[in-house]
C-alpha cells in the first residue's frame, strides 16, 4: 500500500476563541455607550445662603382662652397640680476627715514678783512657728511657781500642729515675756480627725435628692392626667416644698439622717399644635419679602415660666426661638438648557454668580463622564435644607 504524507488540518487563519472575544469586547464597549448616554447624570446640589434670627415672645396659657388668639399670643390651656409626701432615710452617713484644733500642755513659770493670772481664751505665740494657741482654762501661777495647763492651736486642719517650743503671751510687752516663761515639752497632737460629720451642704444634697424623688412622682401623676395633643414642657415645672423636717440640725455627728417635706408640683399644660402655631407665625412674620421661612428646631426652644397661678388657671410664658431663612431663589438656577454640556469648572463658575449661594456641590456619574448630559431628566439639581 502506497505511503500517504498526513498534512495536517486545514487552519482557516482565525481562532474560535480570538472571534468570541472580541464579540464579547465589542459588546461590552456598545453597552458603555449606550449607559453612558442614556444613564449618565449629573447631580447639583445648590447650598443658598441661610440667616438665623432670633424671636423672643411672651405666650399666654389660659383655661378660659376659646382657641388660638395670635393678636394676644394666647392659646387655651391649663396649670395642672399635684401633691407628694415623701420621707427619706440615710443610714451609712460617709466618714469626713474633719479640721479642728490641735492640743497640747505647756509649763508657765513665773518669775516676776507677784502672782499672775491667767484666763481662758488668753493667747500665747510660738517662738519657733509664729503660730497661736488659747489656754484652755483660768489659772493662776504666783511668783516662782510653774503650772502645766492645757492650750489649743488657734488653727485647724493639718496646719494645726504646733512643735515643741518656746512661747510669748500676746498681751505682755518684752519685758513681761522674759519674766514669764512658758515652753511646751511635746509637739501638739490633732488637727485632723474622722467623723460621721453631717453638714449643712449634706443636708440640702439629701433635701434635693428627695425632691427629686417626689418631683417624679408628681410628674407620673401629672403625665396621667394629660388629654389627646396635650403637652408640657419639664422645665416649666414649678415645686413648692412645705413641712421640712430633719432629724438633726448640722453641723452633727451623727450615724443616721431622717428627712420628711411635702410637695406641691404646678405646670402649664397646653395643645402642642396651638404652642407651635403661635411660634411659626411670628417666626414667619419675620422674613423678609425677598426671603423663605424654612422652620425651626424645637429642640433648640427656650421657654420658661413668668408667671404662674393655679388659682386663676394661667400662665404666662417666656419663649426664645430660632428661626432659619434663605433668599428666595432665582429660576435661573433651574435653567438645564445654560448648563449642558458644562464641565465642572464651567458649573462653578455659572453658580459663583449668584449671590443668593454659599456654594454648589457636582457630582458626575459615571465617575468618567466630566460634562452635564444634553438631556434635562439626566441633569439633577436639588436644595440642600
Amino acid at each position: 500500500m502506497a505511503n500517504i504524507e498526513h498534512l495536517g488540518r486545514y487552519d482557516s487563519g482565525v481562532s474560535v476563541k480570538k472571534v468570541l472575544f472580541w464579540f464579547i469586547v465589542l459588546v461590552i464597549l456598545v453597552v458603555l455607550v449606550v449607559a453612558y448616554f442614556t444613564f449618565s447624570k449629573t447631580e447639583i446640589v445648590l447650598i443658598p445662603k441661610t440667616e438665623i434670627k432670633e424671636l423672643r415672645m411672651e405666650i399666654i396659657i389660659n383655661k378660659n382662652a376659646s382657641g388660638i388668639d395670635h393678636d394676644r399670643n394666647l392659646i387655651r390651656g391649663v396649670v395642672l397640680v399635684e401633691h407628694s409626701s415623701g420621707v427619706k432615710e440615710i443610714n451609712d452617713i460617709p466618714l469626713k476627715r474633719v479640721k479642728e484644733s490641735s492640743r497640747g500642755q505647756i509649763t508657765i513659770f513665773n518669775g516676776y514678783t507677784r502672782a499672775q493670772g491667767f484666763k481662758k481664751g488668753d493667747i500665747l505665740v510660738s517662738e519657733c512657728s509664729q503660730k497661736k494657741a488659747v489656754l484652755e482654762e483660768d489659772l493662776i501661777v504666783y511668783r516662782n511657781q510653774t503650772k502645766e495647763v492645757a492650750v489649743r492651736s488657734v488653727e485647724k486642719g493639718a496646719d494645726a500642729v504646733i512643735k515643741p517650743c518656746g512661747f510669748t503671751f500676746e498681751k505682755y510687752n518684752e519685758y513681761m515675756n522674759e519674766k514669764v516663761q512658758v515652753k511646751s515639752e511635746k509637739a501638739f497632737q490633732g488637727g485632723i480627725r474622722e467623723a460621721k460629720l453631717i453638714t449643712e451642704n449634706d443636708l440640702e444634697i439629701y433635701k434635693r435628692e428627695l425632691i427629686g424623688e417626689l418631683e417624679e412622682e408628681n410628674l407620673e401623676k401629672l403625665r396621667l392626667k394629660l388629654r389627646e395633643g396635650e403637652f408640657f414642657e419639664e422645665s416649666l415645672l414649678l415645686n413648692d416644698v412645705s413641712n421640712f423636717k430633719a432629724s438633726v440640725e448640722p453641723p452633727a455627728e451623727q450615724d443616721s439622717l431622717r428627712l420628711s417635706l411635702d410637695l406641691k408640683s404646678a405646670i402649664p399644660v397646653f395643645q402642642e399644635n396651638d404652642f407651635y402655631a403661635l411660634i411659626e407665625k411670628e417666626l414667619k412674620d419675620l422674613r423678609f419679602e425677598d426671603q423663605e421661612y424654612l422652620g425651626f428646631a424645637k429642640e433648640d426652644l427656650k421657654v420658661s415660666n413668668r408667671r404662674v397661678s393655679s388659682e386663676r388657671g394661667e400662665a404666662v410664658l417666656d419663649v426664645t426661638a430660632y428661626g432659619k431663612y434663605r433668599p428666595k431663589l432665582s429660576t435661573k438656577l433651574f435653567n438645564r438648557e445654560e448648563i449642558k454640556g458644562y464641565n465642572e469648572s464651567a458649573l462653578k463658575n455659572y453658580y459663583d454668580d449668584f449671590e443668593e449661594l454659599e456654594g454648589v456641590r457636582i457630582k458626575f456619574w459615571p465617575a468618567f463622564r466630566k460634562t452635564v448630559p444634553d438631556m434635562d431628566n439626566r441633569i439633577i439639581i436639588k436644595i440642600e435644607e
